[in-house]
């Protein structure tokens, strides 16, 4: 049932070509309360030189407040999806075989008024590595 409502989530936002590999089990709201403290950050990787995607990357999630990590395997279009709470911070980078590392990105907390950020856009432009 989980897997389903999961599906249903991702096809009703228009990400249900989306291919999550996470060492944890992604958990949705329960509540409306719970739904109004989530958002999600959205993107795409792809090359920084040739700004052509790439669809093998890995998007890294640390959770600052608890330290828990996930990580989240990009779509074959090179986009990701991610659902956060706003009561956290957190720090995202974006990786990919051959390329360098991205710079971490951190999310800060916004409990105050979790409304102005339903939706963040982060991409992520990763510098292939040279042999």
């Amino acid at each position: 049932m989980k897997n389903l409502l999961i599906y249903c989530f991702l096809a009703l936002f228009g990400w249900s070509d989306c291919l999550f590999a996470s060492s944890h089990e992604i958990v949705l709201p329960h509540s409306k309360l719970d739904q109004l403290y989530t958002y999600r950050i959205v993107g795409v990787v792809m090359d920084v030189r040739t700004h052509v995607i790439i669809p093998e990357a890995i998007v890294s999630l640390k959770n600052l407040s608890t330290g828990q990590e996930n990580t989240y395997s990009c779509d074959k279009s090179g986009s990701y999806v991610i659902v956060l709470d706003v009561r956290n911070s957190y720090q995202i980078k974006a990786t990919a075989k051959e390329y360098t590392p991205s710079e971490q990105f951190t999310v800060k907390e916004n409990s105050n008024n979790p409304e102005e950020t339903p939706v963040k856009i982060k991409d992520f432009e990763l510098l292939k590595k040279h042999n």
